[in-house]
């Protein structure tokens, strides 16, 4: 374990930086890994000529917000003095950041162009820095190249999977499941005794079943009530129910069953999230909790950790691929829209999935279904190349086959990139002796594909030319008019006049635009034929809300949106920042624009909007002249 003492900090930095230091954390050694009182604890050791060290905290744990705000703040004498150690004592050659993210290019300092008083510059100084770093968050990456001149290294994200459930939540379903309720799916079939054993076990054992693939009935949104008696009181619903059976339980029975199931949510500090209402039956409330679980349970996570320079085993590569595919790209459908029309001829796979998560029984079954043929799809003519013809035969999936082959496609070049993770440590060998390591756009892997691998280049944020990406127009109109439906739903169907949104530059980076696309759908910006925005509108009657299509044929009020932009958006995504500005101006005056009240009051009566004027011309020298001699003294230019 390696130590830098009282001398190395007056002999490794300059005085000015010594009295900043010692003016925030007092006089050395400070209160932070002190060993005595004339040195410092370092946290590292020497393997040969590679020095392993780990980077010091912040020394703000109560308040680590204070590092991005308050511009007197310093790293304190332990964390100046690591670096310094291993730039002086050390002389290392380079240095290799391992982990998302550090906090050495975030320490006080200009944005841009750091100076020799910027506390990055101080520490870090001449030594190159290599940045091992994940390829999809290209944002903050971004930071440590301009604030810790740092050359990225991208790594593959760890694989993707079902958080499942484990422990207490488990435990809480499980008591859902056999507190006196029989659970039912869409067809009226109730849960087997040995599926209620199993789960029992489950639950005693106190297993984590992670990676369960059992078919669980989902609970309806509006379930029948109880009847204290004990008798069926069912109600007819055609999706799945939670309901009391014919056992013989009497209140007292229920009333501690409710009471079991109130003090779990309660210890896993779900009462916030799952609040009952007051005239809410205990059955409704108890499906809405089972649902509430259920999707947890499907819910993505990060499962397992990236060994650098290796492919993810087979089972993983398998869930990232199908994860990207079900991702529109390219003007093509994703696999499970395209599963779902030719599988099950449902034209609308988004629908589906809103159903599902509002407790539908016959989509959620719908839902699993799809998600099977999905992963067997992939797995067989993917990972094991069986020829396109015979699974599509075999899965019922012949009449879609053409929707299917650019899948394949992608799927197969995915797949060759994921199992090619070896650049990982070949461009970083590469760098270390000096050698060039080309760049990349970074990205998240499902969102964007094949387009951010093979992996271990030098990734930049983005091709601001590119935004909104062709899955983020899409989002981006949804989130627009959902906007929308929430204000009509609120305010007795009237609509907004304007939206106030603030555009993140990492969201905008990471979402590919899905927040400057809903800022201009509201408004009817359209689109060319590529994922690039262009300034064109869309007629005023092919407006129409979200979930209200049937109804809005008329087509709705232009609505629009106020959109401050912060610094680094306009900074990262130029050309993202010359087409809002003029987009805020033209809001008012747009062709075709009705406003809100003046659609409102024309639509009985079907006029046409009046055409906005054309702009006036911009003062020349010459009407200066011609104004100030037919009024002297008035708005003469000096």
């Amino acid at each position: 374990m390696t130590a830098a003492g009282r001398d190395a900090f007056y002999a490794w930095l300059r005085p000015q930086d010594q009295e900043r230091i010692t003016a925030r954390w007092g006089n050395f050694p400070g209160d932070i890994a002190p060993l005595g009182r004339d040195a410092v604890r370092l946290g590292g050791m020497q393997l040969g000529n590679i020095y392993i060290g780990v980077q010091p905290m912040i020394g703000m744990p109560g308040d680590p917000m204070r590092l991005l705000f308050d511009r007197e703040n310093t790293p304190h004498h332990q964390f100046a003095l690591f670096y310094k150690y291993i730039a002086e004592d050390f002389a290392a050659d380079a240095i290799v950041h391992l982990g998302m993210h550090g906090t050495a290019e975030w320490m006080p300092g200009v944005q841009l162009g750091p100076t020799a008083d910027c506390w990055p510059d101080v520490l870090l100084g001449s030594v190159p820095n290599f940045y091992v770093y994940p390829i999809n968050n290209p944002a903050e990456a971004n930071i440590a190249k301009r604030r810790g001149y740092s050359t990225i290294i991208g790594h593959a994200i760890p694989p993707y999977g079902r958080a499942g459930l484990y422990r207490e939540l488990q435990a809480l379903r499980d008591l859902i499941q056999d507190s006196g309720f029989r659970i039912q799916d869409s067809e009226g079939s109730e849960q087997s005794t040995e599926h209620r054993a199993q789960s029992t076990e489950h639950r005693t054992q106190n297993l984590e079943p992670r990676t369960q693939t059992r078919h669980d009935p989902v609970a309806a949104q509006h379930a029948a009530p109880i009847d204290p008696t004990g008798h069926h009181a069912a109600q007819s619903q055609n999706q799945g129910t939670i309901e009391l059976g014919n056992h013989e339980h009497s209140a007292q029975c229920i009333s501690s069953d409710e009471e079991a199931i109130l003090q779990k949510i309660a210890l896993l500090n779900l009462d916030s999230d799952l609040v009952r209402g007051s005239d809410e039956a205990f059955s409704a409330f108890a499906a809405r909790v089972y649902r509430y679980l259920r999707e947890l349970e499907q819910t993505l996570i990060i499962d397992s950790l990236h060994e650098l320079g290796t492919a993810p085993p087979p089972e993983q590569q398998l869930s990232l691929i199908v994860e990207a595919l079900k991702i529109g790209r390219d003007g093509n459908a994703g696999l499970a829209d395209v599963i779902a029309d030719g599988k099950l001829q449902l034209a609308d796979y988004a629908a589906l999935l809103t159903h599902a998560r509002a407790g539908d029984g016959v989509a959620q079954a719908q839902r699993e279904q799809i998600e099977t043929v999905c992963n067997t799809f992939v797995e067989r003519a993917i990972i094991r190349q069986e020829a396109l013809e015979l699974v599509a035969a075999e899965l019922q999936l012949a009449g879609v086959i053409a929707r299917l082959q650019p899948l394949m496609q992608h799927g197969t070049q995915m797949l060759v990139a994921l199992r090619d993770n070896t650049q990982e440590i070949g461009y970083l060998l590469k760098g270390l002796a000096g050698g060039y390591i080309p760049g990349a756009p970074g990205g998240d892997l499902i969102r964007d594909g094949l387009a951010v691998l093979p992996t271990g280049r030098n990734i930049h944020s983005l091709d601001p030319f590119r935004i909104p990406g062709e899955s983020a127009y899409k989002r981006g109109i949804r989130i627009a008019e959902a906007l929308i439906s929430a204000h009509r739903s609120e305010n007795a169907g009237a609509y907004p006049e304007t939206i106030a949104q603030v555009l993140w530059g990492l969201d905008t980076i990471k979402t590919k635009g899905e927040s400057s696309r809903s800022c201009w759908g509201g408004s009817g910006h359209g689109r060319g034929k590529t994922a690039r925005a262009k300034g064109c509108v869309m007629p005023s009657s092919r407006l129409r809300n979200w979930g209200d299509r049937a109804s809005m044929c008329g087509g709705r009020p232009r609505v629009c949106s106020a959109t401050p932009l912060p610094a680094r958006w306009t900074c990262s995504i130029d050309w993202c920042a010359k087409r809002h500005r003029p987009m805020n101006r033209r809001n008012g005056t747009i062709s075709g624009r009705m406003s809100t009240r003046c659609w409102q009051r024309g639509r009985a009566s079907r006029r046409q909007p009046r055409a906005s004027s054309p702009r006036r011309k911009a003062p020349t020298a010459q009407m200066w002249t011609k104004r100030s001699r037919a009024a002297p003294g008035r708005n003469a230019p000096n």
